[in-house]
């Protein structure tokens, strides 16, 4: 019935004929395997109705014995052309979805390796703190301006008072905390110590 023949025409059918073209080599080896060692086997292939829809099948194969001799083969199979199905389009998707993620990470880093540029030719940089866990980053070119190795020095704000000049520290500190306790955009002026005595203007 799952390939639309009834039981009669089905009597005599060489089983061959019905499996699909592409599965026809592998379906051969594993009857031979079968034969030869008269052992169970799963099978999953697909095999043409006799409407020519594809009908993909899996189950249980085994061998049927007299005296030691193979006399037939008998099979337990079930139609999972929908499960296969919907396997195959979840697997384009997944596909499709990690394809999108590298190139929006590769777009991503192309964007970051950019700005990065552009702050090192323009001498700007960026820094942002999280107010609830105090965590800071910095960009690479704001860890130079401060005369800091980027791969080296871990961003935080006492790290950040320390490179600033002590006449401007309080200042720079109060500045902060009255940006951080009333979320407001600010701009101001202050200098920064670097190792060796340089100043540098903020």
């Amino acid at each position: 019935q799952t390939l639309g023949y009834s039981q009669a025409e089905a009597i005599g059918l060489n089983v061959f004929n019905l499996i699909a073209p592409d599965c026809q080599e592998h379906c051969q080896h594993l009857f031979q395997d079968l034969l030869a060692q008269a052992s169970n086997r799963t099978i999953h292939c697909a095999f043409l109705a006799r409407s020519g829809q594809r009908i993909e099948l899996e189950g249980q194969l085994d061998v049927a014995l007299e005296g030691g001799t193979p006399v037939r083969v008998r099979g337990i199979l079930r139609d999972v052309t929908a499960r296969r199905g919907a396997e195959r389009a979840l697997q384009a998707l997944n596909d499709s979805l990690e394809t999108r993620i590298r190139e929006s990470t590769a777009a991503l880093l192309s964007s970051e390796a950019r700005l990065r540029e552009a702050q090192a030719l323009a001498r700007v940089g960026h820094w942002d703190l999280d107010l609830s866990s105090g965590a800071v980053h910095w960009s690479d070119e704001i860890c130079r301006i401060a005369g800091l190795d980027p791969a080296q020095v871990t961003p935080s704000y006492a790290t950040f008072l320390e490179r600033v000049h002590p006449e401007d520290r309080s200042e720079v500190d109060a500045v902060h905390q009255r940006e951080a306790q009333f979320l407001q955009p600010f701009e101001f002026g202050y200098r920064l110590l670097l190792e060796g005595g340089e100043v540098r203007h903020i």
